[in-house]
């Protein structure tokens, strides 16, 4: 069924289609415009940890080839981790790195259910960095979109049908993909 699916594809989907392009053109175009966000992303996630110019255009440039029939949800996906390692560079203040941390899980959740593993992957990187009480508010004030994003796509919406969770209650909710993350 459809609503096995993160809503944020389909929703792409119909607002391109709204602007009177096919269902066939509109995915071309998001896969296109995906790819331009995920090359650029990576780059700014290069250049964060120092990593030359050159170097960090090679790698993208070369992973281009090497993931060129990836799905457009597998490149959001990447996109946000992209943005997760931007957000851990030492080059963001705390409150910044924190909201773009956040931000980018939400909208990755939305795009594909297993970017929620990246809260585990920020949790620990976070920890690691400072291991303190104030990291664990931190984190959890950080982690509050994307859990919610993800309770509603896969509760609210998908219901007792998401392949994440099998065939159960609604009341009942598996956070396994968090925790492969941690």
């Amino acid at each position: 069924p459809l609503r096995w699916y993160p809503p944020g594809y389909s929703l792409a989907l119909y607002a391109f289609a709204r602007l009177e392009l096919s269902l066939a053109g509109a995915a071309l175009l998001l896969f296109y415009l995906a790819k331009f966000a995920w090359t650029l992303t990576w780059i700014t996630a290069g250049l964060a940890y120092d990593i030359p110019y050159w170097m960090a255009a090679s790698a993208v440039a070369f992973a281009l080839l090497l993931t060129s029939p990836a799905t457009t949800t597998e490149i959001f996906e990447s996109t946000a981790i992209a943005l997760l390692f931007i957000a851990l560079s030492t080059r963001l203040s705390v409150t910044s790195s924190a909201l773009l941390a956040s931000s980018s899980v939400a909208a990755g959740t939305l795009f594909r259910f297993a970017a929620v593993k990246l809260l585990g992957f920020y949790a620990l990187v976070e920890w690691i960095r400072r291991p303190r009480i104030s990291t664990c508010i931190k984190v959890v004030l950080t982690a509050i979109p994307s859990l919610f994003v993800y309770y509603v796509c896969t509760r609210v919406i998908g219901g007792d049908s998401t392949p994440y969770h099998g065939v159960g209650p609604a009341l009942h909710t598996n956070w396994l993909l968090l925790l492969k993350g941690a």
